[in-house]
């Protein structure tokens, strides 16, 4: 069975040659651009646009024509009512495919910086807020030597402290966007409602009305494309309920159902307590406040059901030992 976000290699690899070949250019003409975070992105996103481009495949899972494109769109700036504000956010990275009677979509929200070196206290505030949708949130940096992406939850560790580990953005969009490593498909932005839509973690479908800064969209077109239309039973949050409905993630579902000793469980948790405890983090507003404190109630219930379960291991075995019968001693 064919997954249902399968793009065939060779269609990949197309896409990520023109992704390197125009990163690569936008790094070169920085100097001419660097000013404002939002004259790069401009600058970066419109130098990616590009029309349809076909690949042929052959003696793949799903052969025939396939097609792909870059758009672009800009719908605000910055300033009190600007995405950045309300979401911590100023743009978002679509990755969309379209195959017989769906189009299936992913999303990535992105704040970007310009020489961004030591502690950011602003960048801090928007990381905080971009918690809701961890795992599908990063941080770009702009410099005359790379450009480069960050993960938003390593950010807000951090305090608005730029982290040592990061990787280039086309590395960031190429190994891990269009491959379904990072973003998600329960995260859209419909540029024409002016709605940012996901599914909670509760699994509830939620949106927020705003103006979003950027949007690029990598379309990707399978033979027989049509479209479909989206589900209307979302329900309408305020900005100020953002914290209450975080992206339902991974990142916020820690599996720890395979941690087998008393020893990294302890570490898991200082781990998770360091990253995400309210106290780490003083004088956030408090919807964060709330948001971290049931996120780090989550964890240590987690915690504590695994632990028990290590805990009765040694019982278990000695339970066991008393009840098998010994072997004879042998004659």
């Amino acid at each position: 069975m064919v997954d249902r976000f399968y793009i065939p290699q060779i269609v990949l690899a197309d896409i990520s040659q023109h992704i390197d070949n125009t990163v690569s250019k936008c790094v070169r003409r920085f100097s001419s651009v660097y000013e404002k975070e939002d004259t790069v992105t401009g600058f970066l996103f419109g130098a990616l646009q590009t029309e349809l481009h076909e690949v042929i495949v052959t003696d793949d899972q799903v052969n025939g024509s396939w097609k792909w494109e870059i758009d672009f769109g800009t719908f605000g700036g910055g300033g009190g009512g600007s995405s950045e504000s309300i979401i911590g956010a100023d743009g978002i990275i679509e990755l969309s495919l379209t195959r017989n009677r769906e189009t299936i979509k992913k999303s990535l929200l992105f704040q970007s910086k310009v020489d961004w070196t030591g502690r950011d206290s602003r960048l801090y505030q928007q990381a905080a807020k971009m918690l809701t949708w961890l795992g599908a949130a990063v941080v770009v940096n702009y410099t005359a030597a790379e450009f480069t992406a960050y993960d938003v939850g390593t950010v807000f560790e951090n305090n608005g402290k730029k982290p040592e580990k990061s990787q280039s953005f086309q590395s960031l969009l190429n190994n891990q966007f269009l491959i379904c490593k990072i973003g998600d498909s329960d995260l859209e932005y419909d540029s024409v409602k002016k709605i940012l839509m996901w599914r909670d973690i509760n699994y509830k479908t939620v949106y927020l009305q705003f103006n979003v800064n950027r949007k690029i969209g990598i379309n990707v077109y399978a033979p027989n494309r049509t479209r479909f239309e989206y589900a209307d039973d979302a329900q309408l949050i305020s900005e100020a309920e953002l914290a209450e409905h975080p992206l339902n993630s991974q990142a916020l579902n820690p599996d720890i159902r395979y941690v087998d000793s008393l020893a990294e469980l302890k570490k898991v948790k200082k781990e998770l307590s360091k990253r995400f405890h309210p106290d780490m983090h003083p004088g956030l507003p408090s919807p964060q406040v709330t948001f971290l404190s049931d996120l780090m109630k989550s964890f240590n219930q987690q915690i504590d059901e695994r632990e028990k379960v290590l805990r009765s291991r040694p019982r278990q075995r000695a339970a066991k030992k008393r009840v098998d019968p010994e072997e004879p001693p042998r004659l």
